[in-house]
This record gives C-alpha cells, sequence and structure tokens, in this order.
C-alpha cells in the first residue's frame, strides 16, 4: 500500500478557537471613545452542521460550530477600540452570527482553500441595525494533509474573517 492510499482518520476542529499571539486589530482608544460590544446569539444555519468538507478523501468535522465562531468572534477584544460588555446600553452595537458555511476544499492536489462564511446582524437600542455578509478565505500549498495543515488553514480563514468583521463593526460604531 502506498501513503498515498493509506486510511486516515477525520480531522476534527476544535470547538474553541485558538487565535495566534500575533494576531491583532486596531490601537487602544480613549475611553471616552471606545465602542461598546454586546455579543449576542450565536446560530449555525447550514445543513450539515457537523461536516466542514474533506481533504484527499479525508472527511473534516467542525462539530461545536457555533462554540468555534463565538470563541472566534471573542478574539475581537483584543482590538484596543472595542470594549465588549454583557449587558448593552442604549447606545451599544449588539452583534449576532449565523454560520452560513465552513469548508476546506481542494482545487488540486497540491492546493487547498478554507473558507468561513457567516451572516452578522446588528442592533442598536434594542432596534435592528442592519446586516452582513461575512467572508473569510485562506488558499495554500497542500503538502501532506496533516491535522495540523488543516488547523491552521482554518485558523487563517477565520483570521481573514474576524478581519473583516471587526472593519464592519468599527464602521457601525462611528455611523
Amino acid at each position: 500500500m502506498t501513503v498515498g492510499c493509506a486510511w486516515r482518520p477525520p480531522v476534527s476542529i476544535p470547538a474553541n478557537f485558538t487565535p495566534p499571539p500575533h494576531l491583532a486589530f486596531g490601537p487602544a482608544a480613549p475611553s471616552a471613545a471606545l465602542c461598546r460590544v454586546r455579543l449576542g446569539t450565536v446560530k449555525d444555519i447550514r445543513a450539515d452542521k457537523d461536516s466542514a468538507g474533506s481533504l484527499n478523501r479525508r472527511p473534516i468535522y467542525l462539530s461545536d460550530s457555533e462554540t468555534w465562531l463565538r470563541s472566534g468572534m471573542m478574539a475581537l477584544k483584543r482590538d484596543g477600540r472595542l470594549a465588549f460588555v454583557d449587558e448593552p446600553g442604549p447606545g451599544d452595537l449588539v452583534v449576532h452570527a449565523e454560520l452560513l458555511n465552513a469548508y476546506i476544499s481542494q482545487a488540486l492536489h497540491t492546493e487547498k482553500s478554507a473558507t468561513v462564511v457567516f451572516r452578522a446582524r446588528f442592533e442598536r437600542g434594542g432596534k435592528a441595525a442592519g446586516e452582513e455578509i461575512i467572508r473569510g478565505h485562506f488558499d495554500t500549498l497542500n503538502w501532506f494533509s496533516t491535522s495540523d495543515e488543516i488547523l491552521g488553514i482554518f485558523n487563517r480563514a477565520m483570521q481573514d474573517a474576524l478581519g473583516a468583521l471587526d472593519r464592519t463593526i468599527i464602521a457601525r460604531c462611528a455611523a
């Protein structure tokens, strides 16, 4: 049997997104200029809530996707312009999220890509304040389809999505 044909176990993406130490967003702001944010509901509305694709016929599972997305969004606490609160005040921004897609795909045997897509719904003062589709994507070479490679590419796609969400939140706070 050749190595490429050997059976390898499925990969499970951990429930908690662990941002790398270097992940940073905006600089610190004076306390009067902080944007107060509360993280609201986080739901996975994908048809198959466990599957996140496959790589070289190796299934990838994201079985606690809501916790994974919530923990990713909490990484925005690293943005010095945001202050996360437990109970929103009248002018605070509340962010809800619905996971629409999270998957790995492979175009060629040498390339892989990960994509994370969710809908962010905003409210302020108890009233709807719009929504946006947030996308994160990352492409890279596929060396050996190891668990670490797969986890790494999902983390990079999540980081890309978080950057987009961070810019959106900052723009909505300024409005």
